[in-house]
């Protein structure tokens, strides 16, 4: 560049002094948005769906869920997991389960049994179950839980509803900023 600058350019914005000062901000610009403050940050965790192999799952009768002989097979996850690599423990994880059909017909289903946590049912109606689940002690950092399911269905018929599907929602209410996990259960 020309160290003589005229007359104009003395006292006034320009050109040069203009893409001068646009070449010293972008980066500036860019680093603000690619980091954020750490406040704002809610850490690292990945939540996933477990599958067993083939998606099977396998479905008690509600009213029978010892008789093995009242078994029906299906597809969908056998649990879920957190993976905590924040750096901290994450706190409680608290969440639902929502299981729906728009064929509110027989069968239902909904979680039978649940392990890596505690599970309080919050309400059955015709084609939905809703249940909030709770890790009080929080995952440590650097570790996973594990959270396994089981699945029941009702009516007496281990035949009805063949292909039947469910829309599975986990949501998480606590770590914050967690995407739900969605998938489909289907009875065979």
């Amino acid at each position: 560049m020309s160290a003589e600058v005229d007359g104009r350019e003395e006292k006034g914005i320009s050109r040069r002094r203009v893409v001068k000062g646009v070449a010293w901000s972008v980066p500036v610009i860019m680093t603000t948005v690619a980091v954020p403050p750490a406040s704002a940050s809610p850490g690292k965790y990945e939540a996933l769906l477990d599958y067993a192999n083939l998606q099977a799952a396998t479905f008690v009768q509600f009213d029978k869920p010892t008789n093995s002989g009242q078994y029906r097979s299906g597809l969908g996850p056998t649990g879920f997991h957190l993976k905590n690599s924040s750096g901290l423990s994450s706190g409680p994880v608290k969440g639902s389960i929502s299981i729906s059909s728009t064929n509110t017909a027989d069968p239902s289903v909904g979680v039978y049994s649940f392990s890596g946590g505690t599970l309080s049912m919050a309400s059955t109606a015709p084609g939905k179950y809703t249940a909030n689940f709770e890790l009080q002690s929080g995952v440590a950092n650097g570790t996973t839980a594990q959270f396994s399911l089981g699945f029941y269905y009702t009516g007496g018929s281990k035949t009805a509803g063949v292909g039947k599907k469910f829309d599975l929602t986990v949501s998480f209410t606590s770590p914050t900023g967690l995407l739900d996990l969605a998938t489909t259960l289907t009875l065979n």
